[in-house]
């Protein structure tokens, strides 16, 4: 009997130890989490921010100091050790953000959360984040290699933090989902900056506007979704002259919408997020100087997504909000510039139906048979085994939807053409933006930005003010990439871009301010096609009427202005509704909230 009763007590206590130190469903392991040397307690104690720090590889002293808000004041000989220092003080404050961030970028949640994350990681493994990464960091170390080695500086600064951390010091998230940090690498800043890219690409409704058009036809489409409106009040104004243009809008190729439709299209950036920004000249400044307030697109997260820092060499000093991931000051000014941006929303992703041949090895291009390229995605699931998903490239891009996702036809897939697959280096726009002098310096930054499309805004010390809307844009046919295109017809490519000095742009306009709300960027006289892809259309009115409304403008005035709460929308569509509003069946309740609502206007 002593045995049985020894035997259940060694089979309890290994369930108990088993228990402790297994993650149930969404519970973490409850004996390393409450582990009083290593678990959650560790994570009670303020690290400090005093004394020194040894960062590997630093060519001089890097200083930081910390102001009365915590933000951080880095001051470096030069910019190797000022990224290195950056990435450092990153992962001290962000680090678990910083790398979450990435994580989720390049469809690898799976391997923190489980099985219930697979479709999220299979969506941005078709949407083609990690493979838009890998083409930013083969255009730097073809074309850009001292960016490049700015980028790996900031990563071996990352790597400096973690290095030095034991398990009781990971940050609490890491804790409660039992996981450890791993090495930052230059491919996960290129993933950072795709992360970004897709939250700020536009709505992307090709297959829902075709849709659309199968269902009510192109008369109706055009009455409900038209280019313009009546009330547009464009980002550059209407009286911009661009008769400097000289190359000429593509040429539109006979052609008709592909009437295809599937059921469910992956998750689209939130419509709800908006951003405004604007400048205005001396000449409407009680400063007599130019004053610019920016107010980003991204939404409200905690811990913040953005990261406010000062990053100075003795070439440069800046100042503004970072990104845990990217380099420099992101939106900032300093010593002879300020910049901001919004976001532009231009249509930089289109869709092409492809025609497969019955092995899905190839597909239809110009009358032939083309090979398709496979990549086979290997997706680590924890407590599982591995997904592995193979997602056929073609030239336009990535097949997101076929048989495997979301689509049960056989012979056809749809593709993606975003411009966020193309590689390039906007780090470097940052970079050279934070030790820009002058108006020519901004545009010289700006020509290295490809996506996602951004309304740029500028001043600076010698009175400019500017706003260019920058990124890489294909120069499309009147209507091109509004709807789901043939994937087989050479004329419905991207022909050519749109070339950057074309980029639609204004600088000291005449009415003495420049501003941006995700409104349209131009008006109909713009020679080349902008597709309105839901511009806002009340926001930008309230800012330009507001700085048209008197002749001077304090920073009190930009304050009361961003706090604005008035709804231009309503002002315009809640008299029209009491108009023709049958009231016959209201409640007396429902009239009196009427009457109130009728007395007030």
């Amino acid at each position: 009997m002593k045995y049985i009763k020894l035997l259940i007590s060694f089979v309890l206590t290994a369930g108990i130890f088993y228990a402790l130190n297994t993650k149930l469903g969404s519970i973490p392991p409850l004996g390393k989490f409450l582990n009083p040397s290593s678990g959650i307690w560790q994570n009670e104690s303020d690290e400090s921010i005093n004394g020194e720090v040894t960062i590997p590889g630093l060519i001089s002293k890097v200083t930081v100091h910390y102001d009365e808000l915590m933000i951080p004041h880095v001051f470096a000989e030069n910019e190797h050790d000022l990224y290195k220092a950056q990435g450092y003080l990153t992962a001290k404050h962000r680090l678990w953000q910083l790398e979450f961030q990435t994580h989720a970028a390049a469809g690898r949640l799976s391997e923190i959360f489980g099985e219930g994350a697979l479709e999220y990681d299979r969506t941005e493994r078709r949407r083609g984040m990690g493979y838009g990464a890998e083409q930013a960091i083969a255009y730097m170390e073809q074309h850009d290699t001292e960016t490049l080695r700015f980028v790996q500086d900031y990563a071996d600064g990352v790597n400096a933090y973690i290095n030095q951390l034991n398990p009781e010091d990971y940050p609490v998230e890491y804790k409660l989902l039992d996981y450890e940090p791993e090495a930052w690498s230059p491919k996960k800043t290129a993933l950072l900056l795709m992360y970004m890219t897709k939250l700020l690409a536009g709505y992307d409704d090709d297959l829902e506007y075709t849709n659309v058009l199968r269902l009510i036809g192109e008369e109706n489409f055009n009455l409900l979704f038209p280019d313009f409106f009546d009330s547009t009040d464009p980002v550059i104004p209407k009286d911009t002259d661009w008769s400097f243009i000289d190359v000429p809008q593509t040429e539109l190729p006979e052609s008709k919408a592909v009437l295809d439709t599937i059921v469910e299209t992956i998750e689209k950036p939130n419509p709800d997020n908006g951003s405004n920004n604007w400048a205005i000249s001396g000449e409407k400044s009680v400063t007599g100087n130019p004053i610019l307030a920016n107010d980003p697109h991204l939404g409200l997260k905690l811990p913040s997504t953005w990261f406010v820092m000062q990053l100075s060499t003795p070439e440069h000093n800046a100042f503004g909000a970072t990104i845990p991931g990217a380099l420099s000051v992101i939106s900032g000014f300093n010593q002879n510039i300020a910049w901001g941006e919004t976001n532009a929303t231009r249509d930089v992703i289109d869709w092409y139906k492809i025609e497969l041949n019955d092995n899905r090895s190839q597909y239809k291009y110009d009358g032939q048979w083309k090979d398709v390229i496979v990549r086979v995605e290997d997706i680590r699931i924890k407590g599982k085994e591995n997904y592995k998903d193979s997602v056929l490239y073609t030239h336009h891009g990535p097949v997101v939807y076929d048989k495997n996702f979301k689509s049960d036809n056989e012979h056809a897939g749809y593709a993606m053409r975003w411009i966020g697959h193309d590689g390039g280096n906007n780090q470097k726009t940052f970079i050279e933006l934070n030790k820009a002098k002058n108006y020519n310096d901004y545009i010289s930054a700006l020509q290295y930005w490809n996506a996602p499309a951004q309304n740029f805004v500028f001043a600076s010390t010698e009175g400019d003010i500017a706003l260019w809307i920058q990124g890489k844009f294909p120069n499309k046919w009147e209507g091109q990439g509004k709807f789901l295109m043939d994937g087989s017809n050479p004329e419905h490519d991207w022909q050519s871009y749109i070339p950057q000095k074309f980029n639609a742009h204004t600088k000291n306009p005449e009415r003495g301010f420049v501003s941006s709300a995700n409104q349209h960027p131009v008006d109909e006289n713009y020679p080349y096609y902008v597709f309105n892809d839901g511009y806002e259309t009340y926001r930008n009115r309230v800012i330009n009427t507001y700085f048209n409304s008197k002749e001077k403008f304090s920073v009190q005035d930009f304050k009361d202005l961003h706090n604005n709460t008035h709804n231009l929308k309503a002002e315009e569509l809640v008299p029209y509704m009491l108009e023709h509003m049958d009231i016959s069946s209201l409640s007396e309740d429902e009239k009196a909230i009427y009457g109130e609502i009728s007395l007030e206007l």
